[in-house]
C-alpha cells in the first residue's frame, strides 16, 4: 500500500520533486487521505485533523 501526502509547496524546485515521486510510483495504487487540496495535492498529516 503506497500512501501519499505532502500538501502545497513554495519551496524552489517542488512542483519538479512531486513529479519525480510520481514518476517513480509508477503505475502502484496510490492513496491520500480526504479530499486533495485546491491545486490537487494529498494533504500532509498534520492538516488530517482539520478535515
Amino acid at each position: 500500500m503506497t500512501i501519499i501526502a505532502w500538501g502545497e509547496g513554495k519551496i524552489t524546485g517542488y512542483n519538479e520533486r512531486v513529479e519525480e515521486v510520481m514518476t517513480a510510483i509508477g503505475d502502484r495504487e496510490i492513496y491520500h487521505v480526504k479530499d486533495l487540496t485546491t491545486v490537487g495535492y494529498p494533504r500532509p498529516p498534520r492538516n488530517w485533523s482539520y478535515l
